[in-house]
């Protein structure tokens, strides 16, 4: 495959075989794999998946000497040697420039699970990741919003989110149907007996589809309130994920700017962003 691949293109191909590429930036429909492979990029489905380079086999690239080289193999397994393959991804172009890309794909999933909890405490959704990966669940996808982004999307798509929510999970399993209900079953539970004020499972395709696309539409969503964004990548231990939109959020507070987190709370990566205008100085100073 070559690299200005879109990403949303090859899952839509392989779909069509029966089969799928799991790593899922937001981006999707945009961000191309050469993108991804020189980011080592993630996405939703990384805490039960992986990112990027746990799917690269192999790789073409040209180094700065103009040498061409081919990195890694097709063979399910390859642990001889250096993982060249490895140090090219999430190298960022540093190393050479990647012209062709090798990804391995796996069977598309039987079932999926949609649930949607909501908290009118921060600190309780936080430990309900815990919970639920405590529990030895792994779910697919689980995704963190707070009231800022859960907003901002509402006035975006309109789907009914309530604007009172502290905070939101969007949480998906997927596998062979029993197992997918069965994890399902079980984190409605945890939900509930970590305070969520509410817990909604997604009744077809289409609802399910519409969940995703508000949360995909998150940094789109946040961006309509003003013209700049300041945003960081950041990962803490699941157990600070509170503490952390927290910490943003006062941190606004402090320098009065607005602020909205959102993110990868399964495997405690967060996006906490500043929402600037660019053409005022002195908010850019605070």
């Amino acid at each position: 495959m070559e690299p200005a691949v879109i990403t949303q293109a090859l899952q839509e191909a392989v779909i069509e075989k029966g089969l799928f590429y799991p790593p899922d930036p937001a981006s999707k429909n945009q961000c191309t794999m050469g993108g991804n492979v020189a980011e080592n990029a993630g996405g939703l489905r990384a805490l039960k998946y992986g990112v990027t380079k746990d799917f690269v086999m192999a790789l073409e690239a040209v180094l700065p000497t103009g040498d061409v080289i081919r990195t890694g193999t097709r063979t399910v397994k390859a642990v001889t040697g250096y993982d060249l393959t490895g140090l090219i991804v999430g190298s960022e172009g540093t190393l050479g420039i990647v012209t062709e890309i090798t990804v391995g794909l796996m069977p598309l999933p039987e079932h999926k699970e949609t649930m949607l909890a909501m908290f009118t405490d921060l600190a309780d959704a936080a430990n309900t990741v815990s919970r639920i990966i405590s529990a030895g669940i792994l779910p697919a996808t689980l995704e963190f919003l707070d009231n800022a982004t859960i907003c901002c999307v509402e006035d975006y798509k309109g789907i009914g989110l309530p604007r009172d929510a502290a905070a939101m999970l969007l949480i998906e399993t997927d596998g062979i149907k029993e197992a997918a209900q069965k994890e399902a079953k079980a984190i409605v539970e945890i939900c509930k007996e970590n305070k969520a004020s509410s817990v909604e499972k997604a009744q077809s395709e289409e609802q399910r589809d519409e969940l995703w696309a508000a949360r995909r539409s998150a940094l789109a969503a946040i961006t309509r309130l003003n013209p700049s964004l300041v945003q960081e990548d950041v990962v803490v231990p699941r157990n600070k994920l509170a503490d952390m939109a927290i910490a943003a959020a006062e941190i606004g507070k402090k320098y009065n700017l607005k602020t909205a987190t959102y993110g990868h709370a399964g495997d405690g990566n967060l996006h906490p962003s500043f929402l600037v205008d660019v053409r005022r100085p002195e908010e850019m100073e605070r």
